[in-house]
């Protein structure tokens, strides 16, 4: 499974061997993927009240994050010295870019704890994690192999100590990825950070928890972060939390974006809301489920957000909403998660005078306008940087399948048996069966048959009637296979944009097919939270 981020995981392997990565991938942040998919959302009382706020849809904080991280660190050392950060000689450079590379990789395993530590002590948990006795073969794998030029580095810097002690403390500078756990300022004010980090790793993380950091006994931690004599190293590993902190906050999302329990997220462009597909354990159940949280619309309606030498750069799905009020609403959301996303990176380079640039998007250049308007709102010291600028003509690209052409209507004779097993898979019925299926069309398709590819026009959703269709996302996701009676393709029709994943047929077999407009207008009917907590407990997943 590779990174979405360009360069993908081969970004990583200068730095760390590859079984090496997959070690602290599958130890300390595969165990999410069970914490957060349909059946813990359902469970927890607090998903009703909140969905948006529940870890299975957070933004994705599972392996394939740490990865993306982790590469775009890397991509961005790759130009950074001398632009974001100070020209330095190509041995510190190389510390700087391999640091940052391993702390990405450790940032946020907090979130992927049993049970969850949370947001409010993930970024702390990894400071402990790498001090920890679970971590200590991890530790001496790094060392041996010299990744990130750890060992090399400390070693040339002459501290004195312990090789390994001082590796566990530059891994726990991780804890500085979060901006709320440590502000910026304590970047600069070293003696400050010292104390932050001797508090973090020695304090109980229930004793941190609405608490202010504390002095504690100066043991001789982190002496290195405040010694003339080793101020280089210092400079080094925070000039790699500052890549760090812009890689995190560059994070994917838009059509690669996915929650931290593999769900796919959209704007819907029909309420201005956003919509997730939730699947069982299994896989053989799916639910259309609405999100209305700010956050979580922003977010999925940010096709990409790319730093430059100079610039900050915002691109968008769409524009065009189906009313003004969804427009609105939709643009609000965009300017909260760009406020997120500079407050991260532009206080972390702060000799840098960066432009924002937010991009007008093809099929309504008027939003962009409207989302600088609502981001100035609260940013207004920010106003005479941000700026509306053109943006790239997207070619639509037509499907290359050709259902219209080899198609048949359902017979009325199989309607009912296709809409009972629809919906007993998790579709939400709420239309009548004649309007359902009065555009439908099967179509059987043949061994290594392509039926969806990324970029093409998302113009409709298939439904299997038998096992044999297998999905590959983009975005560094592993492919999967298609149950049968579950709808593909749902999440490119209600964002009303291209695919996001290529659909190829294993074997011959027969799928519905539903135009885009008749998906909308029939089948694209999705659960609130009460109302799939409801419809779950009634018919549990298969």
């Amino acid at each position: 499974m590779g990174a979405a981020h360009e360069g993908g995981v081969e970004a990583l392997e200068r730095w760390i061997a590859p079984d090496l990565r997959v070690v602290i991938e599958d130890r300390f942040w595969a165990p999410i993927e069970r914490l957060t998919g349909l059946e813990a959302m359902i469970g927890d009382p607090s998903f009703v009240d909140d969905p948006g706020a529940h870890l299975a849809l957070y933004a994705d904080h599972g392996p394939n994050h740490a990865r993306d991280v982790a590469a775009r660190a890397a991509t961005i050392a790759g130009w950074a010295f001398g632009a974001l950060v100070p020209e330095r000689s190509p041995e510190r450079a190389e510390l700087v870019s391999g640091v940052a590379v391993l702390m990405a990789l450790v940032h946020d395993v907090g979130m992927c704890t049993d049970p969850p530590v949370g947001r409010r002590l993930h970024a702390q948990y990894a400071a402990q994690l790498v001090h920890a006795p679970e971590f200590a073969g991890v530790m001496d794998e790094l060392l041996r192999a010299d990744a990130g030029r750890l060992r090399t580095s400390i070693e040339r810097a002459g501290l004195g100590r312990d090789v390994a002690v001082v590796a566990r403390e530059v891994l726990a500078c991780a804890v500085a990825h979060s901006k709320s756990t440590v502000p910026v300022a304590q970047l600069d004010d070293r003696g400050r950070f010292r104390t932050t980090l001797q508090y973090v790793c020695h304090t109980a993380l229930a004793d941190q928890l609405g608490a202010d950091v504390g002095e504690i006994d100066d043991d001789g931690s982190f002496a290195w972060l405040v010694s003339d004599e080793h101020a280089e190293l210092a400079d080094d590993v925070i000039d790699a939390i500052r890549l760090v902190r812009a890689a995190d906050a560059l994070r994917q999302r838009g059509t690669t974006l996915r929650t931290s329990a593999g769900f796919e997220v959209v704007v819907d462009a029909r309420t201005g809301g956003a919509a997730t597909v939730v699947r069982s354990a299994s896989r053989r159940s799916s639910y259309l489920l609405e999100v209305d949280t700010p956050i979580v619309v922003g977010e999925a309606n940010i096709r990409g957000a790319s730093l430059g030498p100079a610039s900050l750069r915002f691109e968008f799905h769409r524009g065009a909403l189906a009313t003004d009020a969804a427009a609105g609403r939709v643009a609000d959301a965009v300017a909260h998660v760009i406020d997120d996303i500079q407050r991260d990176i532009l206080p972390s380079f702060p000799t840098v005078a960066f432009a924002i640039d937010l991009v007008q998007p093809a099929d309504d250049p008027a939003f962009a306008a409207r989302v600088r308007d609502a981001f100035v709102a609260h940013c207004p010291s920010l106003a005479a940087q941000t700026a509306v600028v053109p943006g790239p003509r997207y070619a639509s690209v037509p499907p290359r399948f050709d259902w219209r052409g080899r198609g048949r209507p359902l017979l009325d004779a199989r309607r009912a048996l296709v809409l009972d097993r629809m919906e007993e898979h998790g579709t939400n019925v709420a239309a009548t069966a004649d309007a359902m299926f009065a555009d439908a069309l099967v179509v059987t398709v043949a061994t290594g048959e392509t039926l969806m590819e990324p970029g093409e026009d998302a113009s409709f959703v298939v439904v299997p009637f038998e096992p044999g269709l297998v999905v590959t996302p983009l975005g560094g996701y592993r492919p999967a296979a298609v149950e049968p009676w579950i709808p593909v393709g749902t999440i490119g029709v209600l964002r009303g944009h291209d695919r996001n994943s290529a659909v190829l047929a294993t074997r011959p077999m027969e799928v519905m097919v539903i135009p885009d407009d008749a998906f909308l207008a029939h089948w694209a009917a999705p659960f609130d939270a009460r109302g799939l907590v409801e419809r779950v407990r009634q018919r549990p997943p298969r």
